[in-house]
Protein backbone atom coordinates (compact mmCIF):
# COMPACT_ATOMS: atom_id res chain seq x y z
CA UNK A 1 0.00 0.00 0.00
CA UNK A 2 1.42 3.33 -1.08
CA UNK A 3 1.19 6.11 1.50
CA UNK A 4 1.82 9.58 0.14
CA UNK A 5 4.10 12.05 1.88
CA UNK A 6 1.09 14.31 2.45
CA UNK A 7 -0.66 11.58 4.45
CA UNK A 8 2.52 10.86 6.40
CA UNK A 9 3.05 14.50 7.35
CA UNK A 10 -0.63 14.97 8.22
CA UNK A 11 -0.75 11.80 10.33
CA UNK A 12 2.50 12.58 12.13
CA UNK A 13 1.45 16.15 12.92
CA UNK A 14 -2.02 15.02 14.02
CA UNK A 15 -0.61 12.33 16.33
CA UNK A 16 1.87 14.75 17.90
CA UNK A 17 -0.90 17.28 18.47
CA UNK A 18 -3.19 14.63 19.93
CA UNK A 19 -0.54 13.33 22.33
CA UNK A 20 0.37 16.84 23.48
CA UNK A 21 -3.26 17.83 24.01
CA UNK A 22 -4.01 14.62 25.93
CA UNK A 23 -0.93 15.05 28.13
CA UNK A 24 -1.80 18.68 28.86
CA UNK A 25 -5.42 17.71 29.64
CA UNK A 26 -4.42 14.91 32.01
CA UNK A 27 -1.86 17.14 33.72
CA UNK A 28 -4.44 19.89 34.15
CA UNK A 29 -6.98 17.46 35.58
CA UNK A 30 -4.46 16.06 38.05
CA UNK A 31 -3.21 19.44 39.19
CA UNK A 32 -6.77 20.78 39.40
CA UNK A 33 -7.83 17.90 41.69
CA UNK A 34 -4.82 18.24 43.95
CA UNK A 35 -4.96 22.00 43.99
CA UNK A 36 -8.67 22.04 44.75
CA UNK A 37 -8.19 19.57 47.60
CA UNK A 38 -5.41 21.71 49.03
CA UNK A 39 -7.54 24.80 48.62
CA UNK A 40 -10.44 23.27 50.56
CA UNK A 41 -8.13 22.11 53.33
CA UNK A 42 -6.47 25.54 53.57
CA UNK A 43 -9.85 27.28 53.55
CA UNK A 44 -11.12 24.99 56.30
CA UNK A 45 -8.03 25.64 58.37
CA UNK A 46 -8.38 29.40 57.88
CA UNK A 47 -12.00 29.25 59.12
CA UNK A 48 -10.84 27.71 62.42
CA UNK A 49 -9.23 30.90 63.71
CA UNK A 50 -10.33 30.09 67.26
CA UNK A 51 -8.37 26.80 67.38
CA UNK A 52 -4.85 28.26 66.80
CA UNK A 53 -5.66 31.02 69.30
CA UNK A 54 -6.88 28.50 71.88
CA UNK A 55 -3.80 26.32 71.46
CA UNK A 56 -1.44 29.33 71.62
CA UNK A 57 -3.15 30.49 74.87
CA UNK A 58 -2.84 26.97 76.29
CA UNK A 59 0.91 26.94 75.49
CA UNK A 60 1.38 30.45 76.92
CA UNK A 61 -0.11 29.42 80.30
CA UNK A 62 2.16 26.41 80.80
CA UNK A 63 5.14 27.30 78.60
CA UNK A 64 4.97 23.90 76.85
CA UNK A 65 2.55 21.28 75.60
CA UNK A 66 2.56 19.28 78.82
CA UNK A 67 -1.14 19.97 79.39
CA UNK A 68 -2.06 18.06 76.22
CA UNK A 69 0.46 15.33 76.93
CA UNK A 70 -0.69 14.86 80.53
CA UNK A 71 -4.41 15.14 79.80
CA UNK A 72 -5.25 13.00 76.72
CA UNK A 73 -8.87 14.02 76.90
CA UNK A 74 -8.11 17.75 76.68
CA UNK A 75 -7.47 17.57 72.92
CA UNK A 76 -10.79 15.81 72.34
CA UNK A 77 -12.55 18.32 74.61
CA UNK A 78 -11.19 21.30 72.63
CA UNK A 79 -12.30 19.75 69.34
CA UNK A 80 -15.77 18.91 70.69
CA UNK A 81 -16.22 22.51 71.75
CA UNK A 82 -15.38 23.70 68.26
CA UNK A 83 -17.66 21.08 66.68
CA UNK A 84 -20.49 22.14 68.95
CA UNK A 85 -20.07 25.69 67.68
CA UNK A 86 -19.79 24.26 64.07
CA UNK A 87 -16.39 25.82 63.64
CA UNK A 88 -14.61 22.59 62.68
CA UNK A 89 -15.55 21.09 59.32
CA UNK A 90 -16.54 17.45 59.48
CA UNK A 91 -13.85 14.99 58.44
CA UNK A 92 -14.20 13.16 55.13
CA UNK A 93 -16.54 10.19 55.62
CA UNK A 94 -15.25 6.76 54.77
CA UNK A 95 -18.22 4.48 54.19
CA UNK A 96 -17.33 0.85 55.01
CA UNK A 97 -17.15 -1.58 52.16
CA UNK A 98 -20.15 -3.94 51.99
CA UNK A 99 -19.39 -7.51 52.93
CA UNK A 100 -19.59 -10.09 50.21
CA UNK A 101 -22.30 -12.12 51.94
CA UNK A 102 -24.43 -8.98 52.50
CA UNK A 103 -24.24 -8.05 48.84
CA UNK A 104 -25.09 -11.58 47.78
CA UNK A 105 -28.09 -11.67 50.19
CA UNK A 106 -29.40 -8.34 48.96
CA UNK A 107 -28.93 -6.64 52.35
CA UNK A 108 -28.31 -2.90 52.11
CA UNK A 109 -24.93 -1.63 53.23
CA UNK A 110 -24.76 -0.26 56.78
CA UNK A 111 -25.31 3.50 57.12
CA UNK A 112 -22.32 5.78 57.65
CA UNK A 113 -21.37 6.44 61.26
CA UNK A 114 -23.17 9.36 62.89
CA UNK A 115 -21.48 12.65 63.47
CA UNK A 116 -19.66 12.15 66.70
CA UNK A 117 -16.34 12.16 68.46
CA UNK A 118 -14.86 9.40 66.30
CA UNK A 119 -15.28 11.56 63.17
CA UNK A 120 -13.83 14.80 64.52
CA UNK A 121 -10.27 13.98 65.40
CA UNK A 122 -8.78 11.90 62.57
CA UNK A 123 -8.26 14.83 60.18
CA UNK A 124 -6.44 17.14 62.68
CA UNK A 125 -3.00 16.82 64.27
CA UNK A 126 -0.74 18.97 66.44
CA UNK A 127 3.07 18.92 66.25
CA UNK A 128 5.58 20.64 68.53
CA UNK A 129 8.42 22.89 67.34
CA UNK A 130 10.60 19.82 66.70
CA UNK A 131 7.92 18.15 64.54
CA UNK A 132 6.97 15.55 67.15
CA UNK A 133 3.31 14.52 67.46
CA UNK A 134 1.49 16.08 70.43
CA UNK A 135 -2.13 15.14 69.67
CA UNK A 136 -4.29 13.88 66.84
CA UNK A 137 -3.65 11.31 64.11
CA UNK A 138 -0.46 11.49 62.02
CA UNK A 139 -1.81 9.29 59.21
CA UNK A 140 -1.93 10.67 55.65
CA UNK A 141 -0.62 14.09 56.63
CA UNK A 142 1.95 14.42 53.83
CA UNK A 143 -0.16 16.89 51.84
CA UNK A 144 -2.02 18.40 54.82
CA UNK A 145 -2.67 22.13 55.20
CA UNK A 146 -0.37 23.60 57.87
CA UNK A 147 -0.67 26.50 60.29
CA UNK A 148 2.33 27.54 62.44
CA UNK A 149 1.57 28.47 66.03
CA UNK A 150 3.46 31.41 67.63
CA UNK A 151 3.86 32.56 71.20
CA UNK A 152 5.60 35.89 71.69
CA UNK A 153 6.79 35.72 68.07
CA UNK A 154 8.44 32.33 68.54
CA UNK A 155 7.17 29.24 66.67
CA UNK A 156 6.06 26.66 69.21
CA UNK A 157 4.15 24.15 67.12
CA UNK A 158 2.20 23.40 63.94
CA UNK A 159 -1.45 22.55 63.34
CA UNK A 160 -2.19 20.16 60.44
CA UNK A 161 -5.46 19.55 58.59
CA UNK A 162 -5.68 16.52 56.29
CA UNK A 163 -6.55 17.16 52.63
CA UNK A 164 -10.15 16.60 51.74
CA UNK A 165 -10.97 13.59 49.57
CA UNK A 166 -14.05 15.20 47.96
CA UNK A 167 -16.71 12.96 49.39
CA UNK A 168 -19.63 15.26 48.65
CA UNK A 169 -21.70 15.05 45.50
CA UNK A 170 -21.24 18.78 44.87
CA UNK A 171 -17.47 18.43 44.88
CA UNK A 172 -17.58 15.36 42.64
CA UNK A 173 -19.91 17.20 40.27
CA UNK A 174 -17.49 20.14 40.17
CA UNK A 175 -14.57 17.91 39.19
CA UNK A 176 -16.73 16.04 36.68
CA UNK A 177 -17.69 19.35 35.06
CA UNK A 178 -14.02 20.35 34.86
CA UNK A 179 -13.15 16.99 33.29
CA UNK A 180 -15.95 17.36 30.75
CA UNK A 181 -14.83 20.89 29.90
CA UNK A 182 -11.24 19.69 29.48
CA UNK A 183 -12.42 16.91 27.15
CA UNK A 184 -14.35 19.41 25.01
CA UNK A 185 -11.35 21.72 24.88
CA UNK A 186 -9.08 18.80 23.92
CA UNK A 187 -11.45 17.71 21.14
CA UNK A 188 -11.77 21.27 19.86
CA UNK A 189 -7.99 21.64 19.97
CA UNK A 190 -7.58 18.50 17.84
CA UNK A 191 -10.08 19.80 15.31
CA UNK A 192 -8.45 23.22 15.17
CA UNK A 193 -4.98 21.64 14.78
CA UNK A 194 -6.15 19.88 11.61
CA UNK A 195 -6.39 23.18 9.70
CA UNK A 196 -2.75 24.28 10.15
CA UNK A 197 -1.72 20.67 9.60
CA UNK A 198 -3.50 20.64 6.26
CA UNK A 199 -2.01 24.01 5.30
CA UNK A 200 1.46 22.81 6.27
CA UNK A 201 1.04 19.65 4.21
CA UNK A 202 -0.06 21.67 1.17
CA UNK A 203 2.83 24.08 1.73
CA UNK A 204 5.32 21.23 1.32
CA UNK A 205 3.56 18.92 -1.13
CA UNK A 206 2.48 21.50 -3.72
CA UNK A 207 6.07 22.36 -4.81
CA UNK A 208 7.02 18.68 -4.69
CA UNK A 209 4.16 17.89 -7.08
CA UNK A 210 5.30 20.74 -9.33
CA UNK A 211 8.87 19.39 -9.31
CA UNK A 212 7.61 15.91 -10.20
CA UNK A 213 5.58 17.38 -13.08
CA UNK A 214 8.47 19.32 -14.57
CA UNK A 215 10.85 16.36 -14.26
CA UNK A 216 8.36 14.28 -16.24
CA UNK A 217 8.40 17.01 -18.89
CA UNK A 218 12.20 16.94 -18.92
CA UNK A 219 12.14 13.16 -19.35
CA UNK A 220 9.98 13.56 -22.47
CA UNK A 221 12.26 16.21 -23.98
CA UNK A 222 10.23 19.32 -23.08
CA UNK A 223 12.71 21.76 -21.58
CA UNK A 224 10.79 25.05 -21.66
CA UNK A 225 8.76 24.63 -18.43
CA UNK A 226 10.06 26.43 -15.32
CA UNK A 227 9.20 26.38 -11.61
CA UNK A 228 8.43 29.48 -9.52
CA UNK A 229 11.37 30.67 -7.46
CA UNK A 230 9.62 32.71 -4.77
CA UNK A 231 10.51 30.34 -1.90
CA UNK A 232 13.58 30.92 0.27
CA UNK A 233 13.80 27.52 2.01
CA UNK A 234 15.44 24.24 0.99
CA UNK A 235 12.55 23.37 -1.33
CA UNK A 236 13.09 26.71 -3.05
CA UNK A 237 16.77 25.80 -3.52
CA UNK A 238 15.71 22.48 -5.04
CA UNK A 239 13.25 24.24 -7.38
CA UNK A 240 15.96 26.64 -8.53
CA UNK A 241 18.29 23.69 -9.07
CA UNK A 242 15.64 21.98 -11.21
CA UNK A 243 15.22 25.21 -13.19
CA UNK A 244 18.98 25.30 -13.70
CA UNK A 245 18.88 21.71 -14.91
CA UNK A 246 16.04 22.51 -17.31
CA UNK A 247 17.94 25.56 -18.59
CA UNK A 248 21.09 23.52 -19.13
CA UNK A 249 19.16 20.78 -20.94
CA UNK A 250 17.40 23.39 -23.06
CA UNK A 251 20.72 24.96 -24.02
CA UNK A 252 22.25 21.55 -24.69
CA UNK A 253 19.33 20.64 -26.92
CA UNK A 254 19.61 23.94 -28.77
CA UNK A 255 23.35 23.40 -29.14
CA UNK A 256 22.78 19.88 -30.39
CA UNK A 257 20.29 21.04 -33.01
CA UNK A 258 22.54 23.89 -34.10
CA UNK A 259 25.47 21.46 -34.21
CA UNK A 260 23.55 19.08 -36.43
CA UNK A 261 22.37 21.89 -38.71
CA UNK A 262 25.82 23.47 -38.96
CA UNK A 263 27.54 20.12 -39.49
CA UNK A 264 25.19 19.12 -42.28
CA UNK A 265 25.58 22.54 -43.84
CA UNK A 266 29.37 22.47 -43.65
CA UNK A 267 29.51 18.96 -45.09
CA UNK A 268 27.03 19.75 -47.83
CA UNK A 269 29.01 22.73 -49.16
CA UNK A 270 32.27 20.95 -50.22
CA UNK A 271 30.25 17.97 -51.41
CA UNK A 272 28.13 20.26 -53.57
CA UNK A 273 31.28 21.84 -55.02
CA UNK A 274 32.76 18.43 -55.76
CA UNK A 275 29.54 17.23 -57.35
CA UNK A 276 29.22 20.34 -59.50
CA UNK A 277 32.79 20.11 -60.77
CA UNK A 278 32.56 16.37 -61.45
CA UNK A 279 29.25 16.78 -63.28
CA UNK A 280 30.77 19.65 -65.27
CA UNK A 281 33.62 17.36 -66.32
CA UNK A 282 31.14 14.60 -67.19
CA UNK A 283 29.06 17.01 -69.26
CA UNK A 284 32.11 18.30 -71.06
CA UNK A 285 31.79 21.81 -69.63
CA UNK A 286 35.21 21.56 -67.98
CA UNK A 287 38.16 19.49 -68.92
CA UNK A 288 39.89 17.15 -66.50
CA UNK A 289 43.07 19.21 -66.64
CA UNK A 290 45.57 19.76 -63.82
CA UNK A 291 43.83 22.96 -62.71
CA UNK A 292 40.44 21.26 -62.39
CA UNK A 293 41.98 18.32 -60.58
CA UNK A 294 43.76 20.72 -58.22
CA UNK A 295 40.44 22.36 -57.37
CA UNK A 296 38.90 18.95 -56.73
CA UNK A 297 41.85 18.00 -54.56
CA UNK A 298 41.55 21.22 -52.54
CA UNK A 299 37.88 20.54 -51.87
CA UNK A 300 38.68 16.99 -50.81
CA UNK A 301 41.36 18.27 -48.43
CA UNK A 302 38.95 20.84 -47.01
CA UNK A 303 36.34 18.13 -46.53
CA UNK A 304 38.90 15.85 -44.92
CA UNK A 305 40.00 18.60 -42.51
CA UNK A 306 36.40 19.29 -41.58
CA UNK A 307 35.71 15.63 -40.88
CA UNK A 308 38.93 15.37 -38.85
CA UNK A 309 37.94 18.41 -36.78
CA UNK A 310 34.48 16.99 -36.18
CA UNK A 311 35.99 13.69 -35.14
CA UNK A 312 38.37 15.41 -32.69
CA UNK A 313 35.58 17.41 -31.10
CA UNK A 314 33.28 14.40 -30.87
CA UNK A 315 36.01 12.33 -29.23
CA UNK A 316 36.79 15.18 -26.83
CA UNK A 317 33.12 15.40 -25.81
CA UNK A 318 32.72 11.66 -25.32
CA UNK A 319 35.96 10.30 -23.87
CA UNK A 320 38.25 13.31 -23.58
CA UNK A 321 41.23 14.25 -25.68
CA UNK A 322 44.09 11.77 -25.77
CA UNK A 323 47.34 13.39 -24.71
CA UNK A 324 50.89 12.15 -24.42
CA UNK A 325 52.39 14.74 -22.09
CA UNK A 326 56.02 15.24 -21.24
CA UNK A 327 58.04 18.12 -19.78
CA UNK A 328 59.08 20.49 -22.54
CA UNK A 329 60.09 24.06 -23.30
CA UNK A 330 56.97 25.74 -24.74
CA UNK A 331 59.07 28.34 -26.59
CA UNK A 332 60.67 25.59 -28.65
CA UNK A 333 57.22 24.51 -29.86
CA UNK A 334 56.38 28.16 -30.62
CA UNK A 335 59.54 28.53 -32.75
CA UNK A 336 58.77 25.27 -34.60
CA UNK A 337 55.27 26.49 -35.39
CA UNK A 338 56.61 29.85 -36.66
CA UNK A 339 58.97 28.14 -39.07
CA UNK A 340 56.22 27.15 -41.52
CA UNK A 341 54.58 30.61 -41.57
CA UNK A 342 57.40 32.57 -43.20
CA UNK A 343 55.91 32.27 -46.73
CA UNK A 344 52.45 33.30 -45.55
CA UNK A 345 53.81 36.28 -43.65
CA UNK A 346 55.75 37.38 -46.70
CA UNK A 347 52.74 36.94 -49.00
CA UNK A 348 50.59 39.17 -46.78
CA UNK A 349 53.44 41.62 -46.06
CA UNK A 350 52.90 40.97 -42.35
CA UNK A 351 55.53 41.90 -39.79
CA UNK A 352 56.24 39.37 -37.04
CA UNK A 353 57.41 40.85 -33.74
CA UNK A 354 58.72 38.10 -31.49
CA UNK A 355 59.25 39.48 -27.98
CA UNK A 356 59.72 36.10 -26.32
CA UNK A 357 63.14 35.44 -24.78
CA UNK A 358 65.57 33.08 -26.43
CA UNK A 359 66.48 31.08 -23.34
CA UNK A 360 63.99 28.71 -21.75
CA UNK A 361 62.81 29.96 -18.36
CA UNK A 362 60.06 27.45 -17.51
CA UNK A 363 58.94 24.03 -18.55
CA UNK A 364 55.39 22.76 -18.96
CA UNK A 365 53.89 19.28 -19.14
CA UNK A 366 52.27 19.09 -22.55
CA UNK A 367 51.68 16.98 -25.62
CA UNK A 368 54.07 18.52 -28.17
CA UNK A 369 51.92 17.59 -31.20
CA UNK A 370 48.69 18.95 -29.68
CA UNK A 371 50.44 22.14 -28.52
CA UNK A 372 51.91 22.56 -32.01
CA UNK A 373 48.40 22.09 -33.49
CA UNK A 374 47.00 24.76 -31.14
CA UNK A 375 49.73 27.31 -31.96
CA UNK A 376 49.44 26.61 -35.68
CA UNK A 377 45.68 27.28 -35.62
CA UNK A 378 46.16 30.55 -33.73
CA UNK A 379 48.90 31.76 -36.04
CA UNK A 380 46.86 30.67 -39.07
CA UNK A 381 43.92 32.77 -37.89
CA UNK A 382 46.18 35.79 -37.34
CA UNK A 383 47.67 35.49 -40.83
CA UNK A 384 44.26 34.92 -42.41
CA UNK A 385 42.37 37.83 -40.84
CA UNK A 386 45.05 40.51 -40.36
CA UNK A 387 44.99 43.19 -43.02
CA UNK A 388 47.83 43.24 -45.52
CA UNK A 389 50.84 45.09 -44.15
CA UNK A 390 49.78 44.54 -40.56
CA UNK A 391 51.66 43.25 -37.53
CA UNK A 392 51.62 40.03 -35.50
CA UNK A 393 53.30 40.15 -32.08
CA UNK A 394 54.20 37.35 -29.66
CA UNK A 395 54.71 38.04 -25.94
CA UNK A 396 55.44 35.83 -22.95
CA UNK A 397 54.25 36.42 -19.39
CA UNK A 398 55.30 34.42 -16.33
CA UNK A 399 53.76 34.04 -12.91
CA UNK A 400 54.46 31.77 -9.96
CA UNK A 401 52.78 28.74 -11.56
CA UNK A 402 51.63 29.80 -15.05
CA UNK A 403 53.20 30.24 -18.45
CA UNK A 404 51.25 32.61 -20.70
CA UNK A 405 51.66 33.34 -24.41
CA UNK A 406 49.89 36.35 -25.97
CA UNK A 407 49.46 36.54 -29.76
CA UNK A 408 48.45 40.08 -30.81
CA UNK A 409 47.56 41.18 -34.31
CA UNK A 410 46.58 44.47 -35.89
CA UNK A 411 43.28 45.48 -37.47
CA UNK A 412 40.66 44.39 -38.19
CA UNK A 413 39.26 43.66 -34.73
CA UNK A 414 36.21 41.72 -33.57
CA UNK A 415 33.03 43.31 -32.27
CA UNK A 416 32.90 43.21 -28.44
CA UNK A 417 29.63 41.28 -28.58
CA UNK A 418 31.28 38.55 -30.65
CA UNK A 419 34.24 37.94 -28.32
CA UNK A 420 32.39 35.50 -25.98
CA UNK A 421 31.29 33.44 -29.01
CA UNK A 422 34.61 33.13 -30.82
CA UNK A 423 35.15 29.66 -29.37
CA UNK A 424 31.66 28.39 -30.22
CA UNK A 425 31.56 25.69 -32.85
CA UNK A 426 30.85 26.91 -36.40
CA UNK A 427 30.87 30.54 -35.25
CA UNK A 428 32.18 33.18 -37.65
CA UNK A 429 32.62 36.78 -36.62
CA UNK A 430 31.61 37.90 -40.12
CA UNK A 431 28.79 36.06 -41.84
CA UNK A 432 29.90 37.50 -45.18
CA UNK A 433 33.29 35.81 -45.08
CA UNK A 434 33.71 32.96 -47.49
CA UNK A 435 34.65 29.55 -46.29
CA UNK A 436 37.83 29.78 -48.31
CA UNK A 437 38.92 32.52 -45.89
CA UNK A 438 36.86 31.78 -42.81
CA UNK A 439 37.52 28.08 -42.54
CA UNK A 440 35.02 25.67 -40.98
CA UNK A 441 34.49 27.59 -37.76
CA UNK A 442 35.86 24.73 -35.64
CA UNK A 443 39.50 25.76 -35.25
CA UNK A 444 39.17 27.93 -32.16
CA UNK A 445 36.82 25.42 -30.53
CA UNK A 446 39.50 22.75 -30.99
CA UNK A 447 42.19 25.11 -29.68
CA UNK A 448 40.25 25.76 -26.49
CA UNK A 449 39.61 22.02 -26.06
CA UNK A 450 43.38 21.39 -26.34
CA UNK A 451 44.20 24.13 -23.83
CA UNK A 452 41.63 22.86 -21.31
CA UNK A 453 42.84 19.27 -21.75
CA UNK A 454 46.27 20.52 -20.58
CA UNK A 455 44.72 22.21 -17.56
CA UNK A 456 45.10 25.65 -19.15
CA UNK A 457 42.91 28.36 -20.60
CA UNK A 458 42.49 30.12 -23.93
CA UNK A 459 40.74 33.49 -24.03
CA UNK A 460 40.31 36.36 -26.48
CA UNK A 461 40.25 40.11 -25.98
CA UNK A 462 40.84 43.29 -27.92
CA UNK A 463 44.48 43.82 -28.86
CA UNK A 464 46.33 47.10 -28.25
CA UNK A 465 47.50 46.79 -31.88
CA UNK A 466 43.92 47.22 -33.06
CA UNK A 467 43.10 43.59 -33.78
CA UNK A 468 42.59 40.53 -31.63
CA UNK A 469 44.69 39.16 -28.75
CA UNK A 470 44.64 35.40 -28.11
CA UNK A 471 45.90 34.55 -24.60
CA UNK A 472 47.09 30.98 -23.94
CA UNK A 473 47.91 30.09 -20.32
CA UNK A 474 49.31 26.73 -19.17
CA UNK A 475 50.43 25.52 -15.73
CA UNK A 476 54.20 25.46 -15.35
CA UNK A 477 56.22 22.73 -13.67
CA UNK A 478 58.66 25.05 -11.91
CA UNK A 479 58.84 28.71 -10.88
CA UNK A 480 60.33 31.05 -13.49
CA UNK A 481 64.00 31.94 -13.25
CA UNK A 482 64.95 35.52 -12.43
CA UNK A 483 67.05 37.46 -14.89
CA UNK A 484 70.07 37.26 -12.52
CA UNK A 485 69.76 33.48 -12.58
CA UNK A 486 69.88 33.15 -16.38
Amino acid sequence: MRVSIAHKIFLAWFLVSAVLIILVTVAMQTTTGRGFAGYLSKASLDRMEWLPSRLEQLYARTGDWSALRDQPGLWEQILREGSARRLIPPPPPRPPRPRRDDVAGGAPPPPPPPRGEDRQTPHLALLDAQGLLIAGSPEEMDRAARRVLHVQGKPVGELLLKSVDFPSDVERAFLADRARDAAWVAGLGLLVSMLPTYLLVRHFTRPIEAIATITRHLATGTYQARLPTNRSDEIGDMMRAVNGLAEALDQAEATRRRWMADTSHELRTPLAVLRAQIEAIQDGVHEANPRTMANLHAEVLRLEKLITDLHDLARTDSTGMSLYCAPLDPLEVVREALTGFAPKLAAQALTLVDQCPEAATVRVSADADRLHQLLTNLLENSCRYTDKGGTIRLRQQLSADRWTLIIDDSAPSVAPGDLPHLFDRFFRAESSRSRARGGSGLGLAICRAIAEAHGGTLTAEASPLGGLAMILSLPSLEPPLLETEL
